[in-house]
């Protein structure tokens, strides 16, 4: 990022040299506004939070429920009765889950 620009959540900034905040997480010129700099991909098990508002762009974990194949691709659900933890990287870490719904009757 140019020393006059706002360094984007997910890096570190030193004058011209921008490093991001989590490792493999790549980071390019942007050719639309000189002197700023574009988050295009994340790691596995990350996908990049906010890439239209340069300020926000970050690689955050994948959520739960979710896999992160990395790369600048969105996060996917998990297929039907599955699960993951955070920080999922494929299908592969959806596990099967068993979902239970309670109901509850207070006196008032």
């Amino acid at each position: 990022a140019h020393s006059c620009e706002t360094c984007p959540a997910g890096a570190v900034c030193n004058n011209s040299t921008v490093i991001g905040k989590i490792n493999g997480s790549v980071w390019t010129p942007d050719a639309t506004y000189p002197g700023r700099v574009e988050l295009v991909s994340c790691p596995e098990g990350y996908s990049i939070l906010n890439p239209a508002v340069y300020e926000e762009q970050a690689c955050v974990p994948c959520a739960p429920g979710r896999f992160c194949r990395g790369k600048g691709t969105p996060s996917i659900k998990c297929p039907d009765k599955r699960h993951s933890s955070d920080k999922a990287k494929g299908a592969s870490d959806c596990f099967e889950a068993a979902f239970v719904s309670m109901t509850m009757s207070l006196p008032l």
